[in-house]
């Protein structure tokens, strides 16, 4: 991947969907240069998404399936999110 692709302000902008691999954040297979988002962030940011599925949730539980669909994709960024907050504070830690 070429790492050069996004200037530095596109890294802060992203909302979600940032997977750590190899030392870089990725998304969508496409890798950048890490943000150093503070696990504050990270934690806000898993909040926020879980808040906004809260609506897709209460439609699932009203029977549209495809709702359901998308609170299963975000239950999974927000677990791949949880797993990169672990890496960083065991990071910090060493």
């Amino acid at each position: 991947c070429s790492h050069d692709l996004f200037p530095r302000r596109f890294l802060f902008s992203i909302p979600s969907g940032l997977v750590l691999h190899m030392g870089r954040y990725c998304l969508r297979g496409v890798c950048v240069a890490p943000c150093f988002m503070s696990v504050e962030a990270m934690m806000q940011n898993m909040i926020d998404e879980l808040t906004d599925a809260m609506k897709d949730a209460a439609k699932h539980d009203k029977g549209v399936n495809a709702a359901g669909t998308r609170v299963r994709k975000t239950m999974q960024s927000v677990k791949a999110a949880a797993q990169d907050v672990r890496k960083q504070v065991q990071a910090d830690r060493s």
